[in-house]
């Protein structure tokens, strides 16, 4: 249960391993009220390992175990494991901020939207385009995109029915990130209504996957094929931009890359 009264957010959080667990005992995790915190702990090798005390002992978590692999994996049994009308999907490194989470309950206490995406920082700065304003998922500020932890969901809707490609994002066999687009226009396209709110809901002060593995075959890979899923009509002319930007490390290189996972995804049916 959350600090007090009834759980309007669960910040569902996956991770795998000691060492993710560990980052998750390391991050902040506000006691907020009418915040709940899942955590979906993978532990695939070796004897199950006990929940650490410092998470056992607070009533505003929720740890559950499982054996599988693959973060969207993860991310789909977490998301049978919810009780509450919305969810914010999160990470085992985030460092969550009361006030942000109570803006976050406040704006999905008063808006007919389904999807609702935030904001975080990173070194005490905002490091992606989010515009300072809100605006209709649908037709975005210039240089927007969505980053997984940025999310929230009603879990009765569209987005709340909607689950992650099991065949992108860390763990898969090959394209180990884009699974957060997906699940978004695939939210979209089923129906859901979605907004993004200048709300900061937390720090992530570490590299994501994207930055840590910028220029990547595998990563190159994933933008083709993930770009042309999401952007059906217009994807060949967007992906020769993308490589022409990108040009300083191989203009040829990144377009050939992006095909080829295109290629890839169409040639293996990762799309259902």
């Amino acid at each position: 249960m959350g600090t007090g009264g009834e759980v309007r957010l669960q910040v569902l959080i996956c991770t795998i391993g000691a060492g993710g667990i560990a980052r998750v005992e390391a991050a902040e995790h506000p006691q907020t009220e009418g915040v709940e915190y899942v955590v979906s702990w993978q532990q695939p090798d070796g004897p199950r390992q006990p929940v650490p005390v410092s998470l056992a002992v607070r009533k505003d978590f929720r740890v559950v175990v499982n054996d599988t692999r693959g973060l969207s994996r993860n991310r789909n049994i977490a998301m049978g494991l919810v009780t509450a009308p919305w969810v914010l999907v999160g990470d085992d490194d985030v460092d969550y901020d009361s006030e942000g989470l109570r803006l976050l309950i406040e704006r999905i206490s008063d808006t007919e939207a389904d999807v609702v995406c935030c904001r975080y920082t990173c070194g005490g700065r905002y490091i992606k385009t989010y515009g300072g304003r809100e605006f209709d998922l649908r037709r975005p500020v210039k240089g927007w995109y969505p980053t997984s932890f940025e999310i929230a969901y009603r879990s009765d809707s569209a987005a709340g029915r909607t689950r992650f490609n099991e065949n992108f994002g860390i763990g898969a066999p090959l394209l180990c990130a884009g699974e957060e687009d997906i699940w978004l226009y695939d939210s979209l396209k089923s129906g859901a209504r979605g907004i993004f709110a200048p709300i900061t809901i937390g720090s992530h002060d570490g590299a994501t996957t994207a930055e840590r593995h910028e220029g990547e075959a595998w990563l190159l890979m994933t933008h083709g094929a993930v770009l042309s899923y999401i952007k059906p009509w217009s994807w060949p002319a967007r992906m020769l931009v993308h490589a022409w930007r990108k040009r300083a490390s191989g203009f040829v290189r990144h377009l050939r890359l992006s095909l080829a996972g295109v290629v890839y995804a169409r040639r293996n049916r990762l799309w259902g």
